[in-house]
């Protein structure tokens, strides 16, 4: 039987001036996420934060309410993720709070979406391609809510210097071999490269971009499969799923039209998402094959309202 008066210690206040905390609350919860795609309801496993504020001065409340905020991120995970499940949820976290004056509530989710993918050529069968994501909202004093969303991607780099030295050495071994011959026919030339082309190759190697982006206002569903979409086709040498031979040369041309240093992605994706979206942030990093260390890029205007997470400091996933 339980009893119906216990004692709730966090509720009580406390006598002398307190700082304000910007944020308590739990991490690391365990919840699922309903996402409405183009394909229909999509389900996936997420860790969840969600948090409030907690103001200080005399008579601070000395904690808040956390299984009031459990409650309410299970009510969340029972419906389709949008941004007005999103607002309604963090306003109700709000009035939940506010007797001890909170005006600030967050909830932020990590999950992977999983999305089928063609192959580039052949008539092989889709296979299934994962994307990290990370949804944050944040509601202040009620009205101002603010989403952002960050996708990961994984696509495949291919060194423009070393393609340069790479044409440099063919055609000085071309040269050597054919010298000043002017009864050369294209059939030789032809047969030449394909016993010689690969006396050397440019090193390419599988690289990650991470994209922050705020949701627009009007968007009822996050659009996480148009977005991906977008993204990928401004990369260009997304990784593949299941190929054939067909798949695997025409990824290989692809890499070699669309050749890149890291600041020339992240330019790309600034120069392409910036006149789409008010706000981003990328961070683009190339896993070197030549070195043993890696290469990235970040572009993070100042007037972004979103943030990266500090994947690349723990390394690839």
């Amino acid at each position: 039987m339980l009893r119906s008066q216990l004692p709730d210690v966090a509720s009580s206040s406390l006598t002398t001036h307190q700082p304000s905390i910007s944020w308590v609350g739990m991490d690391d919860i365990s919840v699922p996420v309903y996402l409405d795609e183009p394909a229909g309801l999509t389900h996936s496993h997420a860790s969840a934060s969600i948090a409030v504020d907690l103001p200080g001065g005399e008579q601070a409340a000395r904690g808040i309410h956390m299984s009031r905020l459990y409650f309410l991120l299970n009510e969340l995970a029972q419906q389709p993720l949008t941004r007005q499940s999103l607002e309604h949820c963090l306003a109700q976290v709000l009035s939940s709070h506010s007797d001890v004056r909170s005006t600030a509530a967050r909830i932020e989710l990590q999950f992977e979406f999983l999305l089928k993918r063609p192959a580039l050529v052949s008539n092989s069968p889709a296979g299934w391609q994962r994307y990290p994501i990370t949804l944050s909202a944040e509601l202040i004093q009620g009205q101002a809510l603010s989403v952002a969303l960050q996708v990961e991607l994984q696509y495949s780099s291919t060194c423009p210097c070393s393609a340069a030295l790479v044409r440099e050495s063919l055609a000085h071994q071309f040269l050597q071999h054919f010298g000043e011959d002017k009864t050369l026919s294209p059939s030789q030339a032809a047969a030449w490269l394909k016993q010689n082309g690969t006396l050397a190759t440019p090193h390419s190697q599988r690289s990650v971009a991470l994209v922050s982006l705020p949701l627009p206002t009007h968007s009822k569903a996050l659009g996480l499969v148009n977005l991906i979409e977008q993204l990928e086709a401004i990369i260009a040498t997304p990784v593949q799923t299941s190929v054939k031979r067909a798949d695997e040369q025409a990824f290989a041309e692809l890499n070699g039209e669309n050749l890149m240093f890291v600041e020339d992605i992240s330019r790309r994706l600034t120069q392409q998402l910036t006149p789409l979206y008010p706000s981003i942030a990328i961070q683009v990093r190339h896993l070197e094959s030549l070195h043993a260390h890696n290469a990235f890029a970040q572009v993070s205007p100042r007037t972004s309202t979103v943030k990266l997470q500090p994947l690349f400091a723990q390394g690839s996933r």
